[in-house]
């Protein structure tokens, strides 16, 4: 009996989430608070996506919204370093 083929994972693209990363260093750069920035930032990032891409993009952004402030804070450098610093 013939092994049955496993189609491999698709991949996404990660442009939205390089556009997401580029368009929040903009606006930290030009002193905008993360709450005003993220709204635009996610509409940017997912602009010309469409449907079930676009959505999972914005359910993925959402879900790790915490995440992007505290680098657009530069709040987790800390983290880093003090575990780094760890015996």
């Amino acid at each position: 009996m013939a092994a049955a083929y496993v189609h491999p994972p698709v991949v996404p693209d990660p442009a939205p989430a390089a556009r997401l990363r580029d368009y929040l260093a903009r606006a930290r750069d030009r002193g905008q608070h993360f709450d005003d920035a993220w709204q635009f930032a996610v509409c940017f990032a997912t602009r010309g996506l469409e449907g079930k891409e676009r959505t999972s993009w914005a359910d993925a952004f959402a879900a790790t919204r915490g995440g992007w402030s505290d680098g657009y804070e530069r709040q987790g450098l800390g983290d880093i370093a003090t575990l780094m610093e760890a015996p």
